[in-house]
């Protein structure tokens, strides 16, 4: 746990000073998902499901997670030519 806790620690550096370097990477964005994402951890973590009808919740909410990740990457490909709003 170590070693990858120190791995996406350095990641998350590289992103931010990339961002700030003008990469064009959102550091607004990246900022939330690691809010996001460190708060889901917490509430998550270490909270085995109770029952079959938790553990079933779970694992949709995973696939639903899954195909959102998807769908974004999908909409981000189709509309990644499109001009900014108030750059037209």
């Amino acid at each position: 746990m170590r070693e990858l806790r120190s791995r996406l620690i350095g990641n998350v550096v590289i992103l931010f000073v990339l961002g700030f370097m003008g990469m064009g990477i959102d550091n607004k964005a990246h900022l939330g998902g690691l809010a996001s994402g460190f708060v889901l951890g917490k509430i998550f973590c270490g909270s085995p499901a109770m029952n079959v009808r938790e553990k079933q919740i779970a694992n949709a909410l995973g696939w639903l997670a899954g195909l959102v990740v998807i769908a974004s990457f999908a909409f981000m490909i189709l509309h990644y030519r499109d001009p900014l709003p108030g750059q037209a």
